[in-house]
């Protein structure tokens, strides 16, 4: 069994490294900052874009890559303008180019990061008591959790499996548990590398779940649910062994050049799950994966004829000047300005948002004319374009959605409010130390997606509905293995 003192005073060794590896990140943005500015680009807008940077890079120096808050902090300024200052520069591009009004865009952004950051540094200095779940560092405790767990988990998506090509709206109750599969492959590994004295993170169980969690993956057609499983599998080795490896590098890479991959082949299955059921979705994707090359070829023809929309003015991401879903998606900053310009040409949408994400968030039995058809997305980019189908990928970056409804005081008081109700309950349920912890692991795995991307609907529905089951569940979970004592007011 792992010894937690040794697996802390591992991480402590390895601080000034980790702060060395962080500091030289940083470097390398200012060095890309010049080099933008040399190809043309106006001088703020590095500036800016290394100052969002700089507030994602120091929580994570300090408080290290076991700090959910810490990591969701970076994910944030990574996805917003992190992403872009590297990319736009591989293409030979300058950062502020193809957008409506780079400047005010990097600004929000540079704002938004900062509420973040206060944020997090703000919650992580309280003292709310012992947390309502404890760590586990027993191998045979974690392999029960993985296996309660796993039946929640295996029960919802096969209930959401049967009916993907139904008239039933897919997101129900059931919906709520499918990422308990996460919990039983983070338990799994957990219980593998602790049984092992370290030397392994994979046996027939931690295999069979991911099997199950890849399977499913097909069948609801999402790289979120890849890229959560890659995500938890590499943050349970650093948790558990206690250290950063150049292996856990080397895979995240690794995930990194799948997703890259995958894309193309999701995308091909995209336009035609809703007429294939689950064994279709499978069997289809499996299928298109044997013939990459024409998934490529398809996926291109796509890209081609978003192109030809660009140059007609019914394209309204193109940042990279080329349609790129995976770009799009991780550089944020493209959607903020979108919605920036829209909101300053026809106005502030106001407390529109907040109606509609409590509407959202609430159970259909209480508002049952809520939206099924449409997000917060859909509807904010019909609002600003006037059409739906606006380009790759549509998002509403919190951001982007504080700047529709308050302008400047939105930017500042959505991401702040966001960030310190949602690290005020993991703080108070996990705590937010993902150190031998598998439930802080869990959680972090199953929200990370939409507290980086999503708007204030996304995120209010994990605050009100996602986390209050999962936190629930997780303690019946624990009880039901003998290990939970409750402390809600110590």
């Amino acid at each position: 069994m792992i010894n937690p003192q040794i697996a802390k005073l591992s991480f402590l060794a390895q601080e000034a490294t980790r702060k060395n590896i962080f500091w030289w990140l940083i470097f390398l943005c200012i060095i890309c900052g010049f080099l933008h500015v040399a190809i043309g680009s106006d001088s703020l807008i590095p500036l800016l874009a290394i100052t969002a940077i700089m507030m994602g890079v120091v929580p994570v120096a300090n408080f290290g890559v076991v700090n959910i808050g810490a990591v969701l902090v970076f994910l944030v300024a990574f996805r917003y303008v992190g992403v872009s200052l590297f990319a736009k520069l591989f293409f030979g591009q300058a950062l502020d180019t193809n957008l409506e009004n780079p400047l005010c865009a990097f600004l929000a952004v540079a704002v938004g990061v900062a509420a973040y950051f206060i944020g997090f540094i703000s919650v992580n200095r309280m003292n709310v008591g012992l947390p309502l779940l404890r760590s586990i560092t027993h191998h045979g405790l974690l392999r029960r959790i993985s296996y309660y767990s796993f039946l929640i988990g295996f029960v919802s998506n096969l209930e959401c499996a049967l009916r993907v090509s139904s008239s039933i709206p897919v997101w129900n109750i059931s919906s709520a548990f499918m990422p308990f599969l996460h919990l039983s492959l983070i338990s799994a590994a957990a219980s593998s590398i602790t049984r092992s004295d370290e030397r392994r993170i994979f046996d027939v169980w931690v295999v069979v779940v991911l099997a199950v969690e890849i399977i499913f993956s097909f069948i609801q057609n999402s790289r979120a649910m890849i890229v959560e499983v890659f995500l938890a599998l590499i943050l349970t080795d650093i948790a558990f062994r206690g250290k950063i490896t150049k292996k856990q590098i080397t895979s995240a890479i690794i995930a990194i050049l799948l997703l890259i991959i995958i894309t193309p082949v999701f995308l091909v299955v995209r336009n035609f799950r809703e007429d294939l059921g689950w064994k279709e979705r499978i069997f289809f994707t499996m299928q298109v994966f044997t013939r990459l090359d024409e998934a490529n070829d398809s996926y291109s023809k796509y890209l081609y004829m978003l192109d030809a929309e660009a140059l007609t003015g019914k394209f309204y991401l193109n940042y990279y000047e080329m349609p790129n879903n995976l770009l799009e998606r991780v550089s944020l900053v493209n959607n903020t300005d979108l919605f920036m310009d829209g909101a300053n040409s026809i106005g502030y949408v106001k407390f529109e948002v907040i109606g509609r994400a409590i509407k959202f968030a609430l159970p259909r039995f209480f508002v049952p004319d809520k939206p099924v058809d449409y997000s917060e997305g859909d509807w904010l980019h019909y609002y600003y374009t006037g059409e739906y189908r606006y380009g790759n990928f549509l998002s509403s970056p919190l951001v982007g959605v504080g700047y529709v409804s308050f302008g400047w005081v939105g930017v500042f008081v959505f991401p702040l409010f966001i960030s310190i109700i949602m690290f005020l309950i993991i703080k108070k349920a996990t705590g937010l130390d993902i150190q031998n912890n598998v439930w802080a692991i869990f959680i972090l795995a199953s929200i990370n997606n939409t507290f980086v991307e999503g708007g204030f609907q996304g995120n209010m529905a994990v605050i009100l509905r996602v986390l209050p089951q999962e936190i629930i569940v997780m303690m019946i979970i624990s009880i039901f293995i003998g290990i939970n004592k409750v402390h809600i007011f110590k």
